[in-house]
């Protein structure tokens, strides 16, 4: 693979069903489907409530493939977000989970699997909970509020098989975390190990101003690049904040021979372990607005779009 699809492969988990597109669940499987067959090595996981897992099990079928032994090719992968660790609720989205998955393994159904969730958690005791409860062979992500010290609740996820969620957006302006925010908890899963997936507000490639909702967003290449320049330790954390609020498109580097950034510099070897040890997906409500972005900046051969 070339290095931007390196960086971006299996990376973009579609939450249509969320804010601020808010699709239908018809209308978010549908364009699931499109994705899968526009840009396959793009598309990570397709997002979808706990609590309605019914739902897309009725309308996966005639999208999804049919599942067939011992193997099915091209099995959609999910990540279910289900209710709070804390709450009784969790239980009852967990055991959904599970019939879920046996009932789309089954000879002839439609091949759908949840290999993750996303969770919210509040303290240690919730991490504890939910690392004893979740089911083998999903992967959890714990989201962490970016308003408290993530370093304890990461040393608490670090080196047990589960990972952790950062929401880098929302409606509002008040919703958006600050550079220096995102650039900590970055460092502190760099050195404790922790994967993670980020979630909101990340569907143009470059930091920009977003006056409907009040303030400049995130871009998703300034996170990526970031990501790959501290796992290749070349960065300081201060740089680090400095990436995450470049909106200079030039400054970025993606090529054969890897990432570069104002003279730093990630190998196209460091990018690809990133993405398996470090910086796993994230979550966008649109998957077209990102390709196009990547295909302006000349990241993607204009091919993606036809």
């Amino acid at each position: 693979m070339s290095c931007p699809e390196v960086l971006f492969a299996d990376s973009l988990d579609f939450a249509g069903r969320y804010p601020p597109a808010r699709m239908s669940p018809e209308a978010t499987v549908e364009a699931h489907a499109r994705l899968l067959v526009r840009a396959p090595w793009f598309a990570g996981r397709l997002v979808w409530p706990a609590e309605d897992l019914d739902r897309l099990s009725d309308l996966a079928e005639g999208h999804a493939p049919v599942a067939r032994s011992p193997r099915t090719e091209g099995a959609w992968a999910v990540s279910a977000v289900t209710r709070p660790a804390s709450s009784e609720d969790f239980r009852y989205d967990l055991e959904a989970i599970e019939e879920f998955n046996d009932r789309h393994a089954t000879e002839g159904a439609a091949a759908l699997c949840i290999d993750s969730l996303e969770a919210r958690v509040d303290g240690i005791r919730d991490i504890e909970l939910a690392i004893e409860a979740v089911p083998d062979r999903v992967f959890p992500y714990l989201e962490v509020s970016w308003e408290k010290d993530p370093r304890g609740f990461l040393a608490a996820m670090a080196g047990v098989g589960v990972g952790a969620k950062l929401r880098t957006g929302g409606l509002d302006a008040a919703a958006h975390p600050p550079a220096g925010a995102i650039s900590g908890f970055l460092m502190a899963c760099a050195r404790g190990q922790v994967p993670f997936k980020a979630t909101a507000g990340l569907h143009r490639a470059i930091r920009h101003a977003a006056p409907e909702v009040g303030c400049d967003q995130h871009g998703f290449l300034n996170l990526f690049a970031a990501a790959a320049l501290v796992h290749a330790r070349c960065v300081e954390e201060s740089e680090v904040t400095s990436m995450l609020l470049e909106t200079e498109p030039s400054a970025f580097s993606v090529d054969a021979s890897g990432v570069r950034w104002s003279g730093r510099h990630a190998p196209v070897e460091a990018v690809a372990s990133m993405r398996q040890d470090l910086l796993h997906s994230w979550g966008s409500c649109s998957w077209e607005e990102p390709l196009q972005d990547l295909v302006a900046l000349g990241i993607l051969d204009r091919g993606v779009l036809a």
